[in-house]
């Protein structure tokens, strides 16, 4: 394994790139003071980029209205170690369910899942860059807020439109079974925490699929 530019260098001319950005779930269950949960969260945007344009596109469809309310989340992601891979890592993007955080369970409507297995020594160094991260005080809103970007290359593939019932709490019988959208594997990826050198949150716009030279470095890893 190696670590090399990605999209940063002329290589990136012509190619299209899978961007997610989430930000990870915080949790109790980690040592006292400590707050992330690196392994998985909720994700704000997700689309393509092509070469060196910034902006995404494709991004999944969403209906005009949906029958839930903000206490609902629809889209996910997980990250794991992979046992035996032959390539650096997979994604695999499926539907999965609305989960209402006050309710704590799942609606009767599709939101979508996307998964990331690394190779165990690809999935250490994930976890290093991310580091031990510490609670935010309450009024301090400077501090990283646990948002990163994964930018892995993949051609553009069409997320399908949201499912479910017009009553989504009052019944779990229209979804049926959960279906997969796909599944691929790669040998490069891109994993940035969007905080700057001094651990303070970024915000990020549209320019998804580039950083800025005030952004702590990504960790760019190629099998």
């Amino acid at each position: 394994m190696t670590s090399t530019p990605l999209v940063l260098s002329d290589a990136a001319k012509g190619r299209s790139f899978l961007v997610v950005v989430g930000r990870l779930d915080g949790t109790s269950l980690l040592p006292e003071g400590l707050f992330f949960q690196p392994i998985r969260g909720g994700i704000d945007d997700i689309g393509f980029c092509h070469g060196r344009d910034q902006n995404l596109s494709d991004r999944p469809p969403r209906p005009e209205k949906v029958p839930y309310d903000s206490w609902c989340r629809e889209r996910f992601f997980l990250i794991q170690p992979a046992e035996h891979s032959s390539s650096l890592g997979s994604v695999d993007v499926k539907e999965t369910l609305v989960y209402d955080d006050r309710m704590r369970g799942d609606i009767d409507f599709t939101g979508i899942m996307v998964t990331l297995s690394l190779q165990q020594h690809a999935y250490d160094a994930y976890l290093d860059h991310v580091g031990l991260v510490r609670q935010p005080e309450l009024l301090d809103h400077e501090s990283w807020d646990g948002r990163i970007l994964l930018r892995i290359p993949a051609r553009p593939f069409a997320f399908p439109m949201p499912r479910g019932s017009a009553k989504p709490w009052q019944t779990r019988t229209f979804v049926g079974e959960l279906q997969p959208i796909v599944r691929f594997t790669f040998d490069e990826i891109e994993i940035q925490p969007l905080r700057d050198n001094q651990g303070r949150r970024v915000t990020l716009g549209e320019a998804a699929c580039d950083g800025d030279p005030g952004w702590q470095a990504p960790l760019r890893l190629r099998a």
